[in-house]
This record gives structure tokens, sequence and C-alpha cells, in this order.
């Protein structure tokens, strides 16, 4: 299971006919860093999961500053745990070369094992933010304090929804189904860790199973998505970009020679005890060419900056 960004990577050295010592280690080192990093995933989808975390940014329409950068750290996590499990999943995909049946029966259990975590973690992901717009524009914001990309949440529905990596999944699974008496003849199952994997192994395998029409529902929005952001949306901001300049154009030309400006020192008398710094007055400044061509009564807006003591009463400087 690889993104396609993701180039094949070379047989690791160490997977040889007779497996080393070396290796022998790097089967239970992976395996405790597979299990350090579902526990982490586990960790972080209780912080997502966390309410407070976006009803507020939801009810006002932005995060502030402290939720953003809540936010980013836990992105950074999660991309962190994910580039771990594809190092595992690479550094295993010729583990059919290791000649010795129990540590290439491991070595696929390892590899297994964090391809249907990732599976399993990017479905939590993609079900938890997929159709809340807000949270999911958010998660594909760049970041470079942080050292975030633009389009994460999509990299991550892209692979998700992927049907050549739900066909090398189910190609595994198959795969595995031939294999459960040999587990059980070596008796792999009965050290901790590996029980423990072969149990992750039977949960997450069910998620596979159930989720092709998921997986497609996916990958038609995704498409969807992608097609409006590579065409449609252009095409739109070319147009806004077009209706700019036009009405730029056109917003200084008058229909008098005899021009009075809309808001008058008169009015600015009568209304200026009720105005404050920021207040935005609607204007229609009816002597404007402006005013009979947009498809709006207030064509014009003025913001209102008070005086040098009103923002410094701010503290604004």
């Amino acid at each position: 299971l690889t993104e396609t960004q993701h180039p094949r990577p070379e047989i690791p050295n160490w997977v040889t006919p007779e497996l080393t010592d070396e290796a022998g280690a790097r089967l239970d080192g992976d395996l405790q860093i597979l299990r350090d990093i579902v526990s982490g995933f586990n960790r972080l989808e209780e912080q997502f999961a966390d309410p407070a975390l976006t009803f507020a940014a939801k009810s006002r329409g932005y995060f502030t500053p402290d939720e953003d950068d809540r936010l980013r750290q836990m992105l950074v996590a999660y991309r962190s745990y994910r580039l771990g499990l594809y190092e595992i999943i690479q550094r295993y995909l010729g583990y059919r070369r290791i000649a010795d049946p129990t540590p290439q029966l491991k070595g696929f259990m390892i590899g297994f094992g964090a391809a249907l975590t990732l599976y399993a973690k990017s479905l939590k992901l993609i079900q938890t933010w997929e159709r809340e717009a807000q949270m999911r524009k958010k998660l594909n914001e760049p970041d470079t304090k942080f050292g975030l990309e633009a389009g994460f949440f999509d990299d991550i529905l892209g692979a998700f929804s992927s049907l050549s990596n739900y066909r090398l999944l189910v190609q595994a699974n198959w795969f595995w189904r031939g294999q459960r008496q040999l587990v059980r003849r070596l008796e792999l199952a009965a050290a901790p860790d590996w029980r423990w994997l072969a149990d992750l192994i039977r949960r997450q395998r069910v998620v596979v199973r159930q989720r092709l029409f998921q997986v497609l529902g996916c990958r038609f929005r995704h498409g969807c998505r992608m097609c409006w952001k590579t065409t449609v949306q252009p095409v739109r901001s070319t147009r806004y970009g077009f209706q700019a300049f036009v009405g730029s154009a056109f917003a200084g030309i008058r229909t008098t020679v005899h021009y009075r400006p809309a808001i008058t020192e008169t009015i600015l008398a009568e209304i200026h005890s009720e105005l404050k710094p920021g207040d935005v007055l609607l204007v229609r400044a009816e002597q404007k060419l402006t005013s009979a061509v947009l498809p709006s009564f207030w064509a014009h807006a003025a913001i209102y900056f008070g005086g040098r003591e009103d923002l410094l009463r701010l503290g604004l400087r």
C-alpha cells in the first residue's frame, strides 16, 4: 500500500535467504515501533474527537490562534505517525525474498499490520471531517511554521480512496487467510507482542472487507473536488478578477459634473457621536455610475477609523 508520490523502494539489504541476527532484531524493533504508532494514533483520535476543538470555531466561523496551534501540533504528530507506517510498509514489501518461513511470515505480519492501521486511521479521520467544510479547509491549509504542505487532508483522502491501494490490501488479506494455520503451527501468536499483532490484524481486516462501497464513494467525492479545484474554480476566479477590474475601472465615473460626496459634513456631524473606530458605513452615491451597474442598493462602503486618540485607546499605535 503506497501513495503515488512514494517511489517503489529498493529491497532492504538485510532481506537475504539467510536471516541474520541483525534482521531478527529489526523485526522485533519494528513490531515495537508499530505498537507505539498505534498507541499514538489512538491518543490522537481522542483529541480529534474532542468537541471543544471545533464546536466553538464552528459557531464563530474561525479558529483562535491557540486553537489553530493546537490543531497544527496534532497534524504534525499525525503526519509523523503516517510516515512511520509508510516506512514500515516499504521495508517489508520484499518479505517473499526471506527463505525462512518464520521470519518471512513475521515480516509480512508487520507490513500488513502497518497497512491495515494506515487504512483504518485514515478512514477514521475521513469519517470525522470529510463533511465538515470548515475543518477540511483548515486541514488542507499550508503552514510553514509547522512544516505542513497544502492539501494534507486531500492527500489522505486520495490515498484511502485509491482503488489500486484497496486491491493490494485485498490481495494481502487473501494471502493472510492462507497463512493462519502456519501462524498457529509456528506458535507466533504465543508471544505477547506477536499475539497483539495477530489480534490487530484480525480486527482491522473486518474494516477492509466492509468498506469497498465507502472507498468508491470517497473516490467519487474526491474526484469531484479535484475537478472543481482544477477546472471550475480557476474559471470562476478569472471571472471574478475580470469583474473586479471592470468594477474598479467604473467606480470613479460620475454621472454629473457637479458631484457631491454621499457622506456630507452634515451627515458626519449627525452620526459622529455614534461612530466608533472599525464601524462600517454602507453608502449609496446616486451620482456615480456604479449605483446603476452594481446589483445592490448599497454600491459602496466606508470604514471609520476615528482619530489618533481613538486608536491609541484601542492600543493601535
